[in-house]
């Protein structure tokens, strides 16, 4: 007699019910509406992890993203909210951002580049993003006081918002989670073994300046002849730039051109 798997009684809400293993289940959302009397639950003032901020981030989608949510329940215990995200990577817009049409190009550049086109524009990859890309900080995932998420079963949380997103028509090519610092590192080697590999990022950009460095021809000194290539060649551009001081008045009537 096959044995029954034991069922969880979830609080009444929107979005779909998946059960991961005997003790632990996940609500799959589309949209942070349906997601919103779970948040009130959470053990967290960030505004990061707020309806408000996820629902004006919803309002403006960037191009080329989808948003998706995860509530987690243990039994019947909420004990943390996934945020993801699914980068849409369309290498025939790529190409076309890069190709300059105004500049001179031969024949044999042209037909390389439509050729190029053609194939791109068949090729699109989606990729499973575990936190924000809009920001910097572990905001892809947040677990109540006293919970866990061990790695195998965030891997099986991940596969499930794949299979998901594959019956709605999107196959995903690659996973990301972001952003962990060093003292919220995952178990490198477990997530190794699950097919992941670890890298580092500059995610704040903040680089320590040497104390030799006192004008910007240090600096040129400093770096190698190709940055000082792109450098010189970005001021060579910025030449025509004209830095102007604005009033609380120029910015009105310029605020739907200044970002």
């Amino acid at each position: 007699m096959d044995q029954e798997t034991p069922s969880l009684v979830i609080p009444s809400h929107k979005g779909e019910l998946h059960q991961i293993d005997d003790h632990l289940s996940m609500i799959y959302c589309r949209d942070i509406d349906e997601v919103n009397s779970h948040l009130d639950l959470l053990d967290t003032s960030d505004v990061f992890f707020s309806y408000d901020f996820y629902k004006a981030v919803e309002s403006h989608v960037p191009h080329g993203l989808t948003f998706r949510y995860v509530i987690l329940y243990e039994k019947e215990e909420l004990i943390g909210f996934l945020h993801f995200q699914i980068k849409k990577i369309d290498l025939g817009e790529s190409l076309e951002a890069a190709y300059d049409p105004t500049a001179v190009h031969s024949w044999w550049q042209k037909l390389t580049h439509s050729v190029k086109l053609f194939f791109a524009r068949r090729l699109n990859y989606y990729t499973l993003v575990s936190g924000n890309m809009l920001q910097t900080g572990r905001y892809g995932l947040h677990l109540q006081q006293g919970k866990t998420l061990p790695i195998d079963s965030y891997h099986k949380v991940l596969e499930e918002v794949s299979t998901a997103l594959k019956k709605e028509g999107i196959s995903i090519s690659g996973i990301l989670m972001k952003d962990f610092y060093e003292s919220q590192r995952l178990e490198v080697e477990k997530t190794k073994a699950l097919g992941y590999n670890e890298f580092s990022v500059q995610p704040t950009m903040l680089m320590d300046i040497p104390e030799d460095w006192k004008t910007m021809d240090d600096y040129m000194g400093a770096i190698k002849s190709k940055y000082k290539v792109r450098t010189r060649r970005t001021f060579k551009k910025c030449e025509s730039v004209e830095k102007v001081d604005l009033t609380e008045e120029d910015l009105l009537k310029h605020q739907d051109r200044t970002h």
